[in-house]
């Protein structure tokens, strides 16, 4: 049995004690629950048809589960990213019908359900890497058309993140409501992020038998290089690493695309002595 190794972000810790400190605890309570719900969910159902997930990093804009999910069929790709959504909506769904029986727990539920909402209609937006991008994009064969379309999401994306958080600086004039700022920070994080839908899974796809191998690029870059600058260098014909030098091209670090990925994925975008 796997090991799922959890990670939560610096910056994710910093946010949600900036949240509680707020007065938010009870928002950032419930969110987490949901968002808990919705990764499990991912989760399970990617076992369960075969594949192997051991990372979960929780980060600024939500969280972020990582394995071998090089999906062999694009049905199994469908039904792993719907299963977060439809577990928060199912769950959210369960609550309202709670409150016919049982009136009384309306008031301590109702922000548990709001957050399960959230989570789970954002998640189906068709914006990448959310859950609706993904079955966007796996409409699309062709990788040329999928980064085209990965544009128009990021456009969108950046535009839909200021109207959320325009609505949260409005709300801030009477009640602070912390789910815009949340959205709006999501959004416009995922928005920006760098198409990197083949990076993880490429490598993972060969048979490694004394008839298969992968070509390899090296490259001899500075120390203080931003890793979503290596990112975009990448492509799924090639298996890259970089030799991380110094001003005296003393090699520091050596990095495959995986791990700099990871790190990416971790919210780390430069080297340091504890890469």
């Amino acid at each position: 049995m796997h090991k799922l190794n959890i990670y939560f972000s610096p910056i994710y810790i910093i946010c949600a004690f900036v949240t509680i400190y707020l007065g938010g605890l009870s928002t950032f309570c419930y969110y987490f629950v949901a968002l808990c719900l919705h990764e499990y969910s991912h989760y399970f159902v990617a076992k369960r048809l075969g594949y192997l997930i051991n990372n979960l990093s929780f980060l600024p804009y939500g969280a972020k589960l990582q394995g071998n999910t090089n999906y062999k069929k694009k049905s199994h790709e469908l039904i792993v990213a719907l299963s977060g959504p439809l577990c928060n909506l199912i769950v959210a769904l369960l609550i309202i019908s709670l409150w016919w029986l049982k009136p009384i727990t309306y008031p301590y539920t109702y922000q548990f359900v709001e957050a399960n909402f959230y989570i789970g209609f954002f998640n189906l937006m068709p914006l990448f890497p959310l859950d609706g991008g993904q079955v966007f994009l796996n409409v699309f064969n062709s990788e040329k058309i999928k980064k085209i379309a990965y544009k128009i999401m990021q456009i969108i994306g950046v535009i839909i993140s200021v109207l959320f958080l325009s609505l949260f600086i409005v709300s801030s004039l009477n009640k602070i409501n912390f789910s815009l700022f949340f959205i709006s920070l999501f959004l416009f994080v995922v928005s920006i992020a760098p198409y990197n839908v083949n990076y993880l899974t490429k490598i993972d796809s060969l048979n490694f038998k004394l008839n298969n191998y992968a070509e390899c690029k090296i490259f001899v870059v500075s120390s203080n290089t931003n890793f979503l600058k290596l990112l975009k260098i990448i492509n799924a014909n090639y298996y890259y690493y970089f030799y991380f030098v110094d001003t005296k091209l003393n090699i520091i670090k050596i990095l495959g695309e995986r791990e700099i990925l990871n790190f990416v994925n971790k919210g780390v975008y430069y080297i340091s002595t504890k890469n």
